[in-house]
C-alpha cells in the first residue's frame, strides 16, 4: 500500500501535528497509528478495527474537542460576595466624601426646618431652632476642614505645568507656529480647565477657612475676605458648569462603548452560528455571552451613577445661581435644592462602592 501524503497525514493528525514524532520514527506504521487517533475525521466517526499480532490493548475513546471544551465555556462566573446594607453604610460614612455629604445633609435639613413658617410653640422646636445655628456653623467648619489641604498640591502641579510650558517655548528646533500650537493644545483643553477651576475654588475656600479658624482677622484683611467670599461663589459655579460638561461627555463615551460591545457580540454570534452550520455540530457562545452581559451591566451602572451626578450638579447650579445672579427664590425651595444635592451626592457614593 502506498504511503499517504505527508500533508494529509499532518492534516489528519490535527493542527498541532501531535503524531509527527511517530511518523518520523516508524514511517510504515504511521497509517496504523493514525487510525487509532481519537481525533476522527467527519467521514469516520466509529473506531476502525486494527489487526495486531500482540495482545489487544483497550483503546480509551475520548470526546471530540468541541464537546470537551463546551463545559469550560459554559462554566458560570463565581458569585460576588454579598455585603450587608449596614456594612455598606458604615464603609461610605468612613470615607471623606461620605462624611462631607452626610454633614451637608444635616446642615441643609436643619436650615430647611428652621426656615419653615412655624410659631415654635413646642419647647422641642424652640430648642432646635436655638441650637441649630451652632450646629450648622460647626458642621460648616467641619466640611471646610475636610476639603482643605488641596492648595499645596495644586501649586505643585501648576509649577510643573509652567515648567513644561517653558520647555516648549525654549525648544529652538521647532518653529514658532508649531510651538504656539503646542502651547495652545497644552493649556486649552478640558483637563486643564477642570484643574484650574478646582484650584480656583480651593484657593478661595481655604482662604475663608483661615478666617474661620482665626489665623487671619477680618479687620486686618477685610478686602481680601470680601474678595474670597465673592470668588468662592464664582468658583463653585465654574466647578459645577465644568462638572456638568464632563459628565455629559462621559455619558456620550459610555453610549459609544455600549454600542461597540453590542456590535462586537452580534458579529461573534453570527460567526459562531455560521461555523456551527458549516461543521454540522452545535456551537456554544456562552463564554462570550457571559462577558457581554457583565460588560453591559458595568456600563449600565456607570450610566446610572453619571445620571445621579448630573442631577446633583444641576441642583447645585440652580442653588448657586441665586447668589451669583442675585435672583431671589423662595427660601424653603432654595434650601431644598441644597438638601437634594447632599442626598444625591451620598447616593452617588453608595452606588460607587
Amino acid at each position: 500500500m502506498a504511503s499517504p501524503d505527508i500533508d494529509d497525514l499532518f492534516k489528519e493528525a490535527g493542527a498541532l501535528g501531535v503524531y509527527s514524532y511517530y511518523y518520523q520514527a516508524n514511517r510504515d506504521n504511521f497509517h496504523e497509528i493514525r487510525l487509532r487517533s481519537p481525533i476522527k475525521s467527519p467521514g469516520r466517526l466509529t473506531p476502525t478495527p486494527v489487526r495486531s499480532t500482540g495482545p489487544r490493548t483497550p483503546v480509551v475513546q475520548q470526546a471530540p474537542v468541541a464537546l470537551a471544551s463546551a463545559p469550560l465555556a459554559s462554566s458560570p462566573p463565581p458569585p460576588l460576595p454579598q455585603v450587608a446594607p449596614i456594612d455598606h453604610l458604615n464603609h461610605c460614612l468612613n470615607t471623606i466624601v461620605g462624611k462631607d455629604k452626610s454633614s451637608k445633609i444635616i446642615i441643609y435639613l436643619l436650615r430647611l426646618l428652621t426656615s419653615l413658617p412655624t410659631s415654635f410653640s413646642s419647647p422641642l422646636l424652640r430648642q432646635l431652632f436655638l441650637r441649630s445655628q451652632g450646629i450648622i456653623k460647626g458642621l460648616g467648619l467641619y466640611r471646610q476642614i475636610l476639603r482643605s489641604l488641596g492648595v499645596p498640591f495644586h501649586l505643585v502641579r501648576l509649577t510643573r505645568m509652567i515648567r513644561s510650558s517653558a520647555i516648549i517655548v525654549n525648544n529652538s528646533k521647532l518653529g514658532t507656529p508649531i510651538r504656539t500650537k503646542q502651547l495652545l493644545n497644552y493649556w486649552f483643553n478640558w483637563d486643564v480647565i477642570t484643574y484650574l477651576s478646582s484650584f480656583y475654588y480651593a484657593w478661595a475656600d481655604e482662604s475663608l477657612l483661615l478666617y474661620n479658624l482665626g489665623v487671619l482677622q477680618n479687620h486686618e484683611l477685610s478686602h481680601y475676605h470680601k474678595l474670597c467670599s465673592k470668588h468662592e461663589l464664582l468658583a463653585w459655579f465654574a466647578i459645577t458648569v465644568v462638572g456638568l460638561r464632563n459628565d455629559f461627555a462621559k455619558y456620550d463615551d459610555l453610549l459609544n462603548r455600549e454600542n461597540a460591545i453590542k456590535i462586537n457580540f452580534q458579529v461573534k454570534e453570527r460567526a459562531h452560528r455560521l461555523l456551527s452550520l458549516s461543521s454540522g455540530s452545535p456551537s456554544t457562545i456562552t463564554k462570550f455571552a457571559t462577558a457581554y452581559s457583565s460588560q453591559l451591566a458595568e456600563i449600565s451602572k456607570e450610566k446610572r451613577i453619571l445620571m445621579v451626578d448630573i442631577v446633583r450638579l444641576s441642583s447645585d447650579l440652580i442653588y448657586d445661581s441665586v447668589y451669583v445672579f442675585h435672583r431671589p427664590m423662595y427660601q424653603p425651595l432654595h434650601l431644598s435644592l441644597g438638601l437634594a444635592s447632599g442626598i444625591l451626592g451620598f447616593y452617588k457614593l453608595w452606588l460607587s462602592y
